[in-house]
């Protein structure tokens, strides 16, 4: 493919000029070991020492080479900014993941009825998850760590062996603004490492997570059955049977005493309406006469 002045997306594997299909992949899986070793091997505090400007007088540097350099440190800066806010923006969202897949952890764990494919799987799964979310952990831990970041200081401005202030000079200005965006850009890129590390290991374990998720939800998922299922239930249901025959017995005995009281009732309103009529008969001319 011929040349152009703009810049073009890079392109699918196997196409241009990243080489074969089985060469990048050979290359991403290198690359995903890299970001294994990188999280858990120490490194040195800054970066190696670089070749200093060469030295120009003065009147060598003007206004707008300054300018650019002064641009250039800014930028620098900036870019570590930006780093930084990517690696806290990653920590928490680890710091997120962690106690919810320690939950589903937890409880796949007591799930101890639990025997199926499904429920090996899942296990399988959570902890390939564990293992890369502790990796991707460590690496942006060590990218929001403190690192070495150089400024001009105390020695643009003063000389400690003449004890005195030093005269402004334009190209020593420039030389030390190179010098700490060179060393800072060293830094800048130690820490992308770190950071790009994070999120593939982050994301290679929220795929292992979902996966994972999926497996559980296959283990709890209900197996129909097509025969009948005899339930045979024992325990109280003897006693139960006894008391309900005691309290049946109890109900007759208190519906025959509650005849037994109407019927006193009764009677006791029949032996009124008779002592009445006697009173009434005492009480009668008729019964004056015969006495």
């Amino acid at each position: 493919m011929e040349k152009e002045f703009i810049g073009r997306p890079p392109l699918p594997l196997g196409r241009g000029s990243g080489g074969s299909f089985l060469k990048q992949t050979w290359r991403l899986c290198v690359g995903f070991k890299d970001f294994l070793w990188i999280a858990i091997i120490p490194f040195n505090p800054r970066p190696e020492e670089i070749l200093e400007p060469p030295l120009v007088r003065s009147d060598e540097v003007d206004d707008r080479q300054l300018e650019q350099c002064q641009r250039i440190f800014d930028d620098v800066e900036n870019s570590r900014f930006q780093l930084e806010q990517k690696a806290r923006a990653t920590f928490t969202l680890i710091a997120f993941l962690v106690p919810l897949l320690a939950s589903i952890f937890v409880f796949l764990l007591e799930q101890t009825s639990l025997n199926s494919n499904e429920y090996k799987i899942s296990i399988i799964l959570l902890f390939v998850s564990s293992v890369l979310l502790v990796f991707g952990f460590i690496s942006i831990v060590r990218a929001i760590s403190l690192k070495t970041v150089e400024k001009p200081f105390l020695q643009s401005v003063f000389d400690f062996e003449k004890k005195e202030f030093r005269k402004y000079n334009k190209a020593l200005h420039a030389r030390g603004l190179l010098y700490c965006a060179s060393m800072n850009q060293g830094m800048n890129d130690h820490i992308a490492q770190f950071v790009k590390g994070a999120h593939i290991l982050t994301a290679c374990s929220i795929i292992m997570f979902a996966a994972g998720a999926v497996s559980i939800a296959l283990a709890h998922q209900p197996k129909a059955s097509s025969s009948l299922t005899k339930i045979e239930v024992i325990g109280l249901i003897a006693p139960l049977t006894s008391d309900l025959i005691e309290l049946r017995k109890e109900m007759e005995m208190l519906n025959k005493s509650n005849k037994m009281l109407t019927l006193n009732r009764a009677l006791e309103k029949k032996i009124d309406g008779i002592e009445a009529k006697l009173k009434d008969l005492e009480t009668s001319p008729i019964h004056q006469n015969i006495k």
